[in-house]
């Protein structure tokens, strides 16, 4: 760097310091991140060993950028004329190959990523539930993420601190085991499964303390 920028980036560093993982996380070491870094820098083509939810994959790819986003390190690259998002500590092996690429005019990594998550939320989230929220589950709704935490906050109180509200979950399962940690501050109203799910656990949950030990 010029000594200018150097030393203006050594007083930023002296005085600033960037923790990005969250209370009672530990930060996932990346094996690969230095390697595809240096590939994202020098546009370098990767053939990368990708442990997916469903199977291992072997892809060959263009790394265009990385983010990082709640302590986790994700690789955007492109795969003929498509991007895709990669977490790095899934890349199990990878080689770095001889030939280059040209970095797609145009591309702006920040509105990419932006677009990954929209669409990722879009995929993930495709049923709702409404609930009753009451005034002291409200300081613990970040759990059920964003979108519920937004929609329970337009919500208008009745007299007794209670918001009426329709937010989008992942599914049955998952809803319930996230809502059973709210135990009486919320109440679904909808869907009739989530409700007989919940009071299964419950039940489950009883079982397991009213025994002897």
């Amino acid at each position: 760097m010029p000594q200018a920028a150097g030393e203006g980036a050594a007083r930023v560093g002296d005085r600033f310091h960037l923790d990005p993982v969250d209370w009672y996380r530990r930060a996932e070491p990346p094996l690969h991140l230095p390697a595809i870094a240096r590939a994202v820098w020098g546009q370098r083509r990767l053939v990368i060993r990708y442990e997916s939810w469903s199977a291992t994959v072997r892809r060959t790819v263009d790394p265009l950028g990385l983010v990082l986003k709640a302590g986790t390190w994700y690789l955007m690259a492109r795969i003929g004329t498509g991007v895709r998002t990669y977490k790095v500590a899934k890349v199990l092996d990878l080689d770095v190959l001889p030939d280059g690429f040209d970095y797609p005019a145009g591309f702006d990594l920040a509105v990419q990523w932006q677009e990954s998550l929209q669409r990722f939320a879009r995929e993930l989230r495709r049923a709702e539930a409404t609930l009753l929220v009451s005034p002291e589950a409200l300081p613990l709704l970040d759990r059920l993420g964003a979108d519920a935490v937004e929609a329970v906050q337009r919500a208008q109180p009745d007299a007794e601190g209670w918001r009426r509200a329709t937010v989008p979950i992942e599914g049955v399962g998952h809803a319930a085991r996230l809502l059973l940690g709210f135990t009486d501050a919320i109440e679904v109203l909808d869907p009739p499964e989530l409700r007989r799910a919940l009071a299964e656990g419950a039940r489950r949950v009883m079982q397991l303390y009213d025994k002897e030990h």
